[in-house]
């Protein structure tokens, strides 16, 4: 599945006044940068995980752990519980 982004116009005019104000002030510009380097390394990080997610035939089992946490478990059976004493 492939899916295209465009960037709008009004966030590209932000940009280029972006880049202006980095003109005027450097360390604006450098936390901007650092910011989405950040952004960009985490994006990388997810795209790689699903990449190797996808072509495992045993991944079914991480996303069933994940999503049967105790936490979340815990989260689930409270709420069923509620629910119940609420309708009777």
């Amino acid at each position: 599945m492939n899916m295209k982004v465009e960037l709008p116009a009004i966030a590209a005019s932000g940009l280029a006044l972006a880049g202006m104000a980095a003109a005027v002030n450097p360390v604006l510009a450098g936390i901007a940068g650092v910011t989405l380097l950040v952004a960009k390394v985490l994006r990388d990080r997810r795209k790689g995980r699903q990449a190797l997610l996808s072509t495992s035939p045993v991944s079914y089992l991480f996303r069933v752990e994940e999503a049967l946490s105790p936490g979340t478990l815990a989260k689930w059976i409270s709420k069923d519980a509620l629910e119940q004493r609420v309708a009777h």
